[in-house]
């Protein structure tokens, strides 16, 4: 069997539409999915007073106190994550019968994402989290730490979903979009999906050559796909055709090393995924 799906939950209004999200992939994939809810280190390392300490009055009362607040914080913050994926996990059980395990884990979110890489087909999260679920104005604040450590594709749940159907493929001929068209020809799931396969700007010779082999390659994979050239910036002919076209979802290609890392987390590209109200897949490669 495909190995499951990781879905990222938290407490946001995020949370449905990242099931809704992985509930499609996993019936897709015919897999299972894994619902992951993480505390930071800093809320599992509570400090217990020493009991002899503390009967022979040798801890300052206001020492105590920190700590008591501190343990509180701990239990409600486990209370809450514990709660979110109870509740994703009846949401799930309630629209199919896919199995659904949960995992609450103290750690950093890029250790336990070290953790299930390999053992995850990919992982789905929303944009925002719930410190900035309703700032539209930018994207979570774990979302770049995700981007930029994962191995895995990662599809990216907006605020409202629908069934998936068209998916608009962003062609720039790099070696991440090369990657996603690898994963798309070798899921037969894929096959169920009309793709438009666009090219944004004036391209280079070799790029519009890439461009040609690309959708001959799709074609050959029985893969439903349409091809778009325009001169458009790629903000344009994204936002632009999202309607016109009746897309559900997004494919681009993101980039690890610095001297990338503008064209993922500058300001087009994040105008395009504050913006889009389709979920956005990720191409990820270290």
């Amino acid at each position: 069997m495909t190995k499951p799906i990781l879905a990222l939950i938290d407490s946001s209004i995020y949370a449905k539409h990242v099931c809704d999200l992985a509930l499609w992939a996993a019936k897709s994939m015919q897999t299972t999915i894994r619902l992951l809810h993480v505390l930071d280190k800093s809320e599992e390392e509570i400090s217990i007073p020493d009991t002899q300490q503390a009967d022979n009055n040798t801890l300052n009362p206001s020492d105590l106190k920190q700590q008591d607040t501190t343990l509180a914080k701990a239990l409600f913050a486990q209370k809450v994550g514990q709660t979110a994926l109870e509740e994703a996990k009846d949401y799930l059980n309630s629209q199919s019968h896919i199995e659904i395990e949960t995992r609450l884990r103290h750690d950093s979110l890029i250790d336990a994402l070290n953790t299930y890489n390999t053992q995850s087909s990919l992982i789905v999260m929303g944009k925002r989290g719930e410190q900035t679920a309703s700032d539209k104005k930018r994207l979570g604040l774990n979302f770049e730490n995700v981007v930029r450590s994962s191995e895995l594709p990662i599809l990216v749940a907006s605020r409202h979903f629908r069934p998936i159907q068209r998916v608009l493929i962003a062609f720039d001929g790099g070696p991440l979009i090369m990657k996603a068209i690898d994963f798309i020809c070798t899921r037969k799931f894929f096959n169920n999906l009309t793709f438009v396969l666009g090219m944004a700007e004036l391209q280079t010779q070799a790029v519009q050559d890439s461009f040609n082999e690309t959708l001959e390659r799709l074609q050959a994979a029985k893969i439903k796909v349409e091809p778009l050239k325009t001169e458009d910036s790629l903000e344009q002919m994204i936002l632009q055709n999202i309607q016109t076209l009746h897309l559900d979802m997004l494919v681009m290609g993101a980039f690890h090393h610095s001297k990338m890392y503008n064209f993922l987390f500058g300001s087009k590209t994040q105008t395009i995924i504050h913006k889009a109200p389709i979920p956005v897949m990720i191409a990820r490669e270290l």
